[in-house]
Parts: C-alpha cells; sequence; structure tokens
C-alpha cells in the first residue's frame, strides 16, 4: 500500500486531500487524510480553526489520518506553523486519529514536543531524512511513531542507515507527489 500520495487515482493508497478538497469539505471514496500543510496557512481563511476545517470530514469512515501538518523551517511563518501544527495535534489526540507530519529541518521542535507533550495516538513521519541521533530519540519517545520514504528519500545518502535503524514494523513506502 502507499502510505502517502497526492494522486487521487492512485489505488490502494491513502490520498492526501489537497487545499482547495479541504475548505471545500470535500471527501473522496478512498483513504484519505485531511490537514492544513505548513505551504499553505497564508490561504486558511480568517478566524477558521483546524477543527472548523476538518470537522466536514470526521464522520467518514474513509478519513484515516489527519494532515498532513507539521513544521517546515524552509517557509515562513515559525510561530502559525507551531499553532497549526499544535491544532491538528490535538484533534489527533480528540478524534482518535492517526497524526501525518510534514517535518523540514525542524527535527528538534518536534523531539522537544514529544519530551514535554508524549503523542498518544499513532503518527506518520512522511519523507522521513533524519540525521541518526535525532532518529534514534524519537524512536524513544513515540513507539507509534512510523516512517514512510518516497523516491526522494531513497536516494539520499543516510537513507540505508535510517531503514535498518527503524524496526521494521515501522516503515512504510510512499509516492507522495512524484507519480
Amino acid at each position: 500500500m502507499d502510505a502517502h500520495t497526492h494522486d487521487a487515482k492512485a489505488h490502494d493508497s491513502v490520498y492526501i486531500l489537497g487545499l482547495e478538497e479541504v475548505l471545500a469539505g470535500k471527501a473522496v471514496e478512498q483513504s484519505f487524510c485531511a490537514g492544513l500543510h505548513p505551504w499553505e496557512l497564508s490561504k486558511l481563511p480568517q478566524g477558521m480553526s483546524v477543527e472548523q476545517v476538518l470537522a466536514p470530514f470526521r464522520g467518514s469512515a474513509d478519513f484515516v489520518a489527519i494532515g498532513e501538518t507539521g513544521l517546515d523551517h524552509l517557509r515562513p511563518d515559525p510561530a502559525l506553523q507551531l499553532r497549526i501544527f499544535l491544532e491538528h495535534w490535538r484533534l489527533s489526540e480528540s478524534w482518535q486519529k492517526p497524526l501525518v507530519l510534514h517535518c523540514v529541518r525542524a527535527q528538534s521542535e518536534i523531539i522537544a514536543l514529544l519530551k514535554k507533550h508524549p503523542a498518544a495516538m499513532p503518527w506518520l513521519w512522511h519523507a522521513a531524512s533524519i540525521p541518526l541521533p535525532q532518529l534514534e530519540q524519537l524512536l524513544g519517545l513515540h513507539p507509534q511513531l512510523h516512517f514512510s520514504f518516497g523516491p526522494r528519500e531513497i536516494r539520499r545518502a543516510n537513507f540505508q542507515a535510517m531503514w535498518e535503524l527503524i524496526p521494521p514494523q515501522r516503515r512504510l513506502i510512499e509516492s507522495d507527489d512524484s507519480g
């Protein structure tokens, strides 16, 4: 199974709804995730909470996880990213849904947050590319943290070492936006 795709036509996959689909409350007839990607937070309607945006999906049997959400140090407004990420995390816990994490150069922040507030629900760290010392910390901090790898991650220099460090039941493959 493809753990993370942006291709709505992909079969046997978990589809990540795009922002327009999320804001329209438009579900699909396959397993899907809904959330606010850190790249698109400036498009969030003024005054809307993450819960208001995601509420239309809550009753759908195909709504399998919240996200993709997270922190991306290559994008502006880290304070807004953190606030929205924490809202997603709170919903993940209260709605009993896994969380799909987008994290770019923010592993230290995620580690610090998990040390203060352990997560109860499973997380999927999508497009995982993490230095080994931080990966070891994350594995110890969250026993239900899974990692998915797409074509870009598989070509990275530390991929083999990461793959071997992660327990097999916590490794997944994704196509992401590669087609």
